[in-house]
């Protein structure tokens, strides 16, 4: 779907399907596509991962591999913003112009959002709630 989207855009695709260690190999490359690096590459990521801005997904200082080395002084402009607020409406506002410019400056693309369902049977306790299965501290009853 996202090789499908993408060519809509006008933007040329060389799809490759791999196995994550080859993504995570390619993705350390800072050459261009014809010489074994990349332009982008589609992933999934629990919401989480996107609260705060401490998130290596969103930081843009050049450093950061997993966003391919993303360097955006305005986007780390409100970065610095957020830490140096000194209440949460500070912190709110510096967050929301954060979100703005990482989507402008495409630090990253959110295409979309799906749901996980878990079925657990009912002879298991101690099961953490939260954005995917915790199984610390779970044990079966008789």
């Amino acid at each position: 779907m996202t090789a499908d989207l993408l060519k809509r855009l006008d933007m040329n695709v060389d799809f490759t399907a791999v196995d994550w260690g080859t993504v995570a190999a390619r993705r350390a490359q800072k050459n261009p596509p014809t010489k074994g690096g990349w332009h982008m590459y589609p992933t999934s990521i629990y919401g989480v991962d996107w609260v705060f801005p401490t998130s290596p997904l969103i930081q843009a200082n050049g450093t950061t591999v997993v966003n391919g080395w993303a360097k955006s002084p305005a986007v780390e402009a409100e970065i610095a913003a957020w830490f140096d607020a000194n209440a949460f409406e500070e912190e709110r506002s510096a967050a929301r112009r954060l979100n703005e410019a990482a989507l402008n400056e495409v630090v990253c693309a959110p295409l979309g959002w799906y749901l996980h369902f878990f079925a657990l049977t009912k002879d298991l306790s101690g099961v953490t709630q939260g954005p995917l299965p915790f199984f610390w501290g779970v044990s079966k009853t008789a």
